[in-house]
């Protein structure tokens, strides 16, 4: 495929904050963080229940672990998407407009600020969700390509683009 793909790419916030909220999640670390919340929760509620089987009073002080827990989370939860809509927000050129050239080397990011040419040879991995593709240039960061943004036949140009090339890609049948 010797042909350009050539997308504008119109970048918003909330996707942008979607894609982060989509990576984040996705982190081994943070798996292992609510794996362990998880569990807490759990062998707390059982250890309260077991308790309140031996004691038969049940007191309203025994859910108060329960709510400063999910309270936490809460909080751990909106400050998490805070601190992603401010770094955000805090680079300019990731809301600019841009237009995005594919080609079979490499794909170019022009915005009204600046020009990024990324070879796909350096790239980690494609991967194809329901709304995106994201191209992610490190395990932790990837460019969100928006399928409905996407004009005429350009979806199936991309796809045709990706299947091509030497790279790990996860992509829908």
């Amino acid at each position: 495929m010797d042909k350009e793909i050539i997308i504008e790419y119109k970048p918003n916030l909330d996707t942008l904050v979607k894609v982060s909220k989509y990576l984040l999640f996705r982190m081994t670390f943070v798996k292992w963080i609510m794996f362990i919340f998880f569990f807490v929760v759990i062998q707390n509620a059982i250890l309260s229940t077991t308790q309140s089987e031996t004691n038969l009073e049940w007191n309203f002080l025994d859910l108060i672990p329960f709510v400063i827990v999910i309270i936490v989370w809460l909080a751990v939860y909106f400050l998490t998407i805070s601190s992603i809509k401010k770094n955000i927000l805090k680079n300019k050129k990731n809301l600019e407009l841009q237009k995005i050239i594919f080609n079979k080397d490499s794909f170019t990011q022009e915005g009204e600020s600046f020009k990024m040419v990324n070879l796909w040879k350096e790239s980690y991995q494609i991967k194809e969700t329901d709304k995106w593709f994201l191209l992610y240039l490190n395990k932790t960061s990837a460019l969100p390509i928006i399928k409905e943004d996407l004009k005429d036949n350009q979806y199936n140009e991309l796809k045709q683009l990706f299947n091509s090339l030497d790279i790990k890609k996860s992509l829908k049948k």
